[in-house]
Parts: structure tokens; sequence; C-alpha cells
């Protein structure tokens, strides 16, 4: 950027879904500003000499990708304030407690709630060793339905936290769908599932669709969408039906996003930085900024940095 916030250069990659390697950077002996782009197959690359200002051409970029990957209509509520238990609550979640600060939310000018992790264990000790089972614990929520009914009924969307990639060690079915393990992630007690699998595909759509079809959900949280992003991904076994993780990625969600809408016409689904791609756009109708406690600037930044290129 220039003076005056003018754009000196925008440029963009066509490609939404496969990766694509950018460098950038000044070339000190000619004082050069220099990009190259690289991926496999057509390479269309987007560039802009106009010298506009920088958001205008930031926001012909996001229209020039939504022409190619069109995005639903945001439901009003996903635009108001929401009410996330992690940083009040943590995996300290219960019913009880979670009713308690859905009204106090309310009464705050929230329009919907997002129950973090915690809902799925009683263990307290962070980690993701209890993650793939996605059922809820039953000390702490016995009636999952009857509990999303009175938060809905107080006025409230409900949301509920999924960490999609990760099968925990500690789970019920690590063992089963642990010959599809793309990576391990030792230090989070966790392994990344494979989604060039189609019985990983199917099992995480079943136990994220059950939110909305069984227990009433308006919507998800869908986290670590990043952790799938491998730099050299093994070789797919012979079940696998795609050879491209990114692709089994979507394939996830253009699943996922088919069988919420026979359910409910426009659910909530929540996105979050740094998975930002304009290939996930049509399956998130909320984009939030990254985790930043206790920091407005952070959060005023990341917040600006999502809304030039939302194109919304």
């Amino acid at each position: 950027v220039g003076t005056g916030d003018k754009a000196l250069c925008t440029f963009a990659v066509a490609e939404q879904v496969e990766p694509v390697r950018i460098r950038t950077g000044v070339v000190e002996e000619t004082g050069d500003y220099e990009f190259s782009v690289e991926q496999r197959g057509e390479l269309a690359v987007r560039i802009d000499l106009s010298g506009r200002l920088y958001s205008h051409t930031l926001a012909d970029v996001a229209r020039w990708w939504q022409a190619a990957r069109p995005v639903p209509a945001v439901p009003r509520v996903a635009r108001m304030p929401v009410y996330s238990t992690w940083y009040s609550m943590h995996q300290h979640v219960d019913a009880a407690d979670v009713e308690r600060q859905a009204e106090l939310a309310r009464d705050l000018g929230c329009e919907s709630i997002i129950v973090d992790d915690g809902w799925m264990t009683t263990d307290r000790s962070r980690g993701y060793g209890h993650t793939g089972a996605w059922e809820p614990a039953e000390e702490t929520f016995p009636d999952m339905a009857g509990h999303v009914a009175r938060v809905r009924q107080g006025g409230l969307a409900y949301l509920l936290w999924y960490a999609l990639p990760f099968v925990g060690k500690f789970s019920d079915v690590f063992q089963r769908l642990r010959p599809y393990t793309l990576r391990d992630v030792e230090s989070m007690n966790a392994i990344v599932v494979d989604p060039r699998y189609p019985v990983v595909r199917e099992y995480l759509v079943e136990k994220l669709a059950r939110a909305v079809e069984e227990w009433g959900m308006d919507g998800l949280k869908i986290d670590f969408i990043d952790q799938f992003a491998v730099e050299e991904p093994p070789e797919p076994g012979p079940e696998a039906d795609c050879a491209s993780v990114t692709e089994g990625v979507r394939r996830v969600f253009e699943e996922l996003d088919r069988r919420l809408r026979r359910a409910i016409e426009q659910p909530l689904i929540e996105f979050r930085q740094p998975y930002v791609s304009p290939g996930l756009w049509p399956y998130a109708s909320m984009v939030r900024a990254g985790d930043c406690p206790l920091s407005a600037s952070t959060n005023r930044r990341s917040t600006v940095d999502l809304r030039l290129v939302s194109a919304t």
C-alpha cells in the first residue's frame, strides 16, 4: 500500500481449493517488490495496477472469487452479537450454567450462544484426547435436546463446538478410525483423520448433522479446519476416492451443507481465522477473528482484515 492508502499492486489467484504457494518480498538490489505463485495445473492470476484505494481493489478480488463460487445469503442473526462460553467458562460447562449464561447474554443484546469445548467430556485437562465420539457427557448434559430447547425458548440461537479433524486417543472411536490417520498430533493426544476416505467423511457428517437434526441446534462452530493442512500427506490407500486432502475437506463441507439444509433453511456455521479461504465461504455464515484474549486492538485488526475481503 502506498501513500493515501492507494494499492500499488493487488494480486490474487483464482484457485480456491487446491494448495497454492505464494512468495512475496522486496528485491534488495533493485528495490522492486516481487511475488511468485506456484500451483499444479492451470494457473489464473488477477493483477490490479489501477492505483485505487486498497479496500476497493480487495473488494473486487472478493467479488471475483464469489463469481466462481457463489456464497449463500447470510442470516440476520449471524451479524448480531454472539456469546461464547470459552473465555468465561473454558471446559467447565454444564446445562444449568449454560442456561444461566444464555439469559444474561440475551439481556446484553446477544442473539446467539456458542457452547465451546467441554460439552462432550467431564475431563478438564485441556487437549483433545476426548474428541471424536461427540456424545454429550451424561453428568453435565443429560438431556441435550431439552437443554437446547430451553435456551432457544429464551430467545437465543444455539451453536455447538466441534473440533472437526480430531479423534482423541481416549475416545471410544479411536481404534475404529485410527487406520485413516492423516497425521498424529501427539501434543494434543489426538490424530487428524483423513477426509480423502468416504468412511471418514460419512462419519464426520453424521456426527455433526446430529446436533441440528436430533438436538435442535441452529448451527455449529467448526474448529481447527486448518489442521487438515499437511505439507506432505501420506499416499492415500485404496479406500480413498480423491488424491487431494483439500478436495476431501471440500467434500466434507459440501455433504454437510446439503445435509443441514434439509433440516433447517439457513444453518449458522461459524469458521474462524486462519481458515478463511474463499473455497470455504459457501459453507459458512459467520467468520470470526482468531483468539486474541484481552487484546481489543488485535481483535479490531483481525476483524477489519476479514471484512476487507468478505464482500458481504
